[in-house]
């Protein structure tokens, strides 16, 4: 069994003070894929901040979109892991369920010797998405690999067929929330990489420091559940021993001004800036076989770091207004 994690920095930095199509977000909450979890309950936060850079209402947070049908799919524990088995279901659950898009906000990997054969597994299931017309939207991770030399290491989500793999961007600086964010198109330090892995890449914020002192001014916000709850893993009892369990501290966002609020970095905030902008090219211009929206998505990018293909943003760093048809 391989175990998967959000791909995203744990976030421990907490601000203090939904005419498209359907897209599934794998991880978030509605139908489990995992034995006893709540049917609606977002307990972990991750899936209600991701869904909400897809699509919003717009009131407090601006969605990419605002009128693409979200449905979750859980796949993975309040403690930050998700099984093979309940990815590669949601998977094929959202398949069957029509969504046009699928995105995956977690990552994990496995030396491909050490499972022989597992990867056409996976494949399989990669496959049957795009057979029937479903885009796959991936996050790269955030282990700062390159992916273009991880030579046995085997990537579950970033190297399998058909899917668009995200790396992200974020500002160099950010002396204070509301800016100024010089270079917002960096390379975001953390995000893997890789020529023959990285498709496109999107706003995933960073971290930056402020006399010295490490700083949220630059992570990218949003809502939080109200159910999500706040958790941390002891240490062993010896050295050697196995870890005891999470132990769940209580709620994980105080409501602040009204609003539960919620902050992070990683590439599980590129991914949905990427699966907001494939929904509305399929609302646009209709249902086409993913390869297509791929292109779309591609081609209408703003080409950053070296010209063309590139190791940290792939074609470039997507354009919404451009992918729409919105400017030339």
């Amino acid at each position: 069994m391989i175990r998967y994690r959000r791909s995203r920095a744990r976030l421990d930095f907490r601000i203090q003070h939904y005419a498209g199509r359907g897209g599934a977000v794998c991880d978030a909450f509605s139908e489990p894929l995992i034995v006893g979890l709540n049917l609606l309950s977002d307990l972990n936060a991750h899936g209600t901040l991701v869904s909400s850079i897809v699509a919003s209402n717009s009131r407090f947070f601006a969605g990419v979109t605002t009128r693409t049908t979200l449905f979750g799919v859980k796949v993975c524990t309040v403690f930050d892991t998700c099984s093979t088995a309940a990815i590669l279901n949601g998977i094929v659950y959202a398949v069957n369920h029509g969504a046009d898009v699928i995105n995956m906000s977690l990552g994990g990997g496995f030396p491909k010797n050490a499972a022989p054969g597992f990867v056409s597994v996976i494949n399989r299931v990669f496959n049957y998405a795009n057979r029937n017309w479903r885009l796959s939207v991936v996050a790269a991770g955030n282990a700062a690999m390159d992916l273009d030399h991880n030579c046995n290491f085997y990537d579950a989500v970033c190297n399998s067929p058909h899917a668009v793999c995200v790396s992200a961007t974020g500002p160099t600086a950010a002396p204070t929330p509301v800016g100024p964010f010089p270079n917002p198109d960096a390379f975001a330090s953390y995000s893997n990489f890789g020529r023959s892995a990285i498709s496109v890449a999107a706003p995933g914020g960073t971290l930056t420091t402020v006399d010295g002192e490490t700083t949220a001014n630059a992570f990218v916000t949003g809502p939080c559940s109200q159910t999500a709850l706040d958790w941390h893993q002891p240490p062993p009892p010896s050295p050697g021993a196995p870890l005891p369990p999470p132990v769940i501290d209580g709620p994980l966002c105080p409501r602040q001004l009204g609003l539960f609020l919620l902050s992070g970095i990683g590439t599980s905030f590129s991914s949905p800036h990427v699966a907001g902008v494939a929904a509305s090219v399929i609302a646009s211009s209709g249902r086409g076989r993913p390869s297509q929206v791929r292109a779309t998505l591609q081609q209408s990018s703003d080409d950053l770091g070296a010209r063309g293909t590139d190791p940290f943003y792939g074609k470039g760093r997507v354009n919404a207004a451009r992918a729409v048809g919105a400017i030339p």
